[in-house]
């Protein structure tokens, strides 16, 4: 439990010894309690699936490859995402989020079946970070891209 000012956390975390990648979700108290399952499925991806009301909540986290290693690496990292969330029934919410290590460059060539050809500016990072603020009736939902 991380204790904030007047507020308590639970990191709910999933890495390894090496310290070479880790994934986490930061959960306030009063959801601990609403914890269905957690999944630590590889030191990129962890999902939590929460009871909220009648329906299911699937949080999906995630550390993407960088572009540096094997195209095996990638492909089982891939392969495992695509495994969790066929897993998830359609009547259950999934908020993926995380760092997707997304890159795209001025001629958006290479891989088009991923991005569609579209591209921005001579070569951007994008990173989404999602932060779920539940003090309302309903999720806000927050981002930024840089």
């Amino acid at each position: 439990m991380v204790k904030g000012k007047e507020s308590k956390y639970k990191l709910y975390w999933s890495g390894n010894s090496k310290g070479t990648a880790g994934v986490g979700v930061f959960l306030a108290e009063k959801w601990i309690e609403k914890v269905f399952e957690v999944r630590r499925v590889s030191d990129r991806i962890i999902l939590i699936k929460l009871v909220v009301g009648l329906g299911m909540l699937n949080i999906l986290s995630i550390y993407a490859p960088q572009s540096g290693l094997s195209d095996t690496e990638k492909d089982n990292f891939y392969d495992q995402i695509r495994a969790v969330t066929t897993e998830i029934p359609a009547s259950e919410l999934l908020l993926p989020c995380g760092d997707w290590n997304g890159h795209l460059g001025s001629s958006g060539t290479g891989y088009e079946e991923v991005h569609g050809g579209y591209s921005f500016g001579t070569y951007a990072i994008l990173t989404l970070t999602v932060r779920v603020f539940w003090n309302m009736r309903w999720p806000t939902i927050c981002y930024y891209s840089r």
